[in-house]
């Protein structure tokens, strides 16, 4: 597969990738298309030549600054229904474990700044009851201070499956 940038400029040629429960990570300066690449990867972006296919159902995707988490729900309302907890008490105790403070968990999602939503969007996903496969994070770490990095890497090293990063 093939894929062009807006002006025309080649990005991509003959990329063929699989990707399963592997941990990848996209490295390189800025504006040399590992964004393009994701939305390829995840057909938000058509490529030029070739074929993408995506089990969307087996994703879990948060792109910069988790825009996609941009909800009027909290992430006290997304463990609630989604994950397998049974009480407040099991969601505050995950949340202590993240090192998330529950002020944060009960306000609207789209409140958050951008580091807080990834660190929320993060643990949403990993705790659904059915979690994805992989995880697909575009730049996760950009708008987080030392210790937001630290509890990501630790959740990021305790996820067993695949990572795009």
């Amino acid at each position: 597969m093939c894929i062009r940038d807006s002006g025309g400029a080649l990005l991509f040629k003959d990329v063929d990738l699989t990707i399963r429960r592997q941990r990848i990570a996209l490295v390189g300066p800025n504006g040399v298309g590992k964004t393009s690449l994701l939305e390829l990867a995840l057909g938000e972006r058509k490529p030029t030549t070739g074929t993408v296919m995506t089990a969307h159902s087996r994703v879990g995707v948060i792109t910069q600054g988790a825009e996609n988490w941009m909800r009027e729900e909290s992430l006290l309302s997304v463990l609630l229904f989604q994950s397998g907890a049974h009480s407040a008490a099991e969601i505050a105790d995950l949340l202590h474990a993240h090192q998330f403070p529950f002020a944060l968990a009960e306000r609207p999602l789209s409140s958050l700044s951008p580091g807080e939503r990834v660190r929320a969007a993060l643990i949403g996903l990993c705790h659904q009851r059915s979690p994805p496969e992989l995880l697909v994070l575009d730049e996760p770490t950009s708008s987080l201070d030392f210790l937001a990095i630290q509890s990501l890497t630790r959740s990021l090293r305790a996820w067993r499956g695949g990572l795009l990063v």
